[in-house]
């Protein structure tokens, strides 16, 4: 029955229903670095552990408050920090790559893409492309919270508010 199952996010909630509830960073900590799910950890890194190819995480705390963890989770697109800019490349022979520009001179730039859950650093000769446009978006995926509870939320939300420095007290586990 309705009423027994988990009551979630879904698309669209009340940042209110997280924020007013005390997280567990322990847990958040899981939440982060646990298989399925958000998958936070496949392209976040904390204090050397996760991904490297979206922003490194191990001092967010300093940077956000809660509310604001929340909404940039939430809302990945609203602020995308300008080394996080997604580039679209599309080639002569009509291959598009979208991804993060690392580097550029007056003959190449090399694009970091993510596939196959891998990070590559893939260089295009300026020659190569056809066109190049920076895009609006976050590669961050939307809607990330819609299956969490509010209390899941809560503990991701407390976790990241508690990196304050790299080597902060809380241990990172990847376990």
């Amino acid at each position: 029955p309705e009423s027994q199952r988990t009551q979630t996010l879904g698309e669209q909630f009340d940042p209110d229903l997280v924020l007013q509830r005390q997280g567990n960073p322990e847990k958040g900590n899981a939440i982060f670095f646990g298989e399925g799910g958000t998958q936070c950890k496949s392209c976040h890194r904390i204090r050397g552990a996760g991904g490297d190819f979206g922003p490194d995480l191990s001092s967010i705390g300093t940077k956000y408050t809660r509310r604001q963890l929340l909404d940039t989770i939430a809302n990945p697109s609203l602020r995308v920090e300008p080394p996080f800019v997604t580039q679209v490349i599309t080639t002569h022979r009509g291959q598009v790559y979208s991804g993060l520009l690392v580097g550029e001179d007056n003959e190449q730039i090399l694009l970091k893409v993510y596939r196959a859950d891998q990070v590559e650093i893939v260089p295009f000769r300026l020659d190569q492309l056809e066109e190049r446009v920076s895009q609006p978006t976050s590669l961050m995926p939307e809607r990330l919270l819609r299956d969490m509870t509010p209390q899941q939320a809560a503990d991701l939300v407390d976790f990241l508010a508690s990196l304050r420095q790299p080597n902060a007290d809380l241990e990172t586990r990847t376990d």
